[in-house]
């Protein structure tokens, strides 16, 4: 019965870890620093690095290429961090042109 017991949990982890899928940095990684031109928020007109800037803040970091989509995502994001607003979350769009 142990052995039975082991073998169903050595195969369930081997099931969760081959679907599990990872996106963006992970825990404990570092992210380069980078200089944005904000078009709205408290950075407006600035091309401040948001890392460099809020430091050890919690932050959402969304990047799009869709534009068409870039106003509804940033407007789902400003509702997150004003709900989260008592732990100073941050949040960005970031809409890419691909012309870089």
């Amino acid at each position: 019965m142990e052995r039975m017991t082991l073998m169903a949990l050595v195969m369930g982890a081997a099931v969760a870890s081959a679907g599990e899928v990872k996106s963006g940095l992970q825990p404990g990684e570092e992210a380069a620093a980078w200089n944005p031109i904000h078009v709205a928020g408290p950075d407006r007109g600035t091309t401040k690095c948001p890392i460099c800037t809020y430091l050890e803040r919690p932050m959402v970091v969304i990047f799009t290429k869709d534009s068409t989509n870039a106003a509804a995502l940033a407007a789902r994001l400003e509702r997150l961090v004003a709900n989260h607003a008592r732990h100073e979350l941050k949040g960005f769009t970031l809409v890419i042109d691909g012309t870089a």
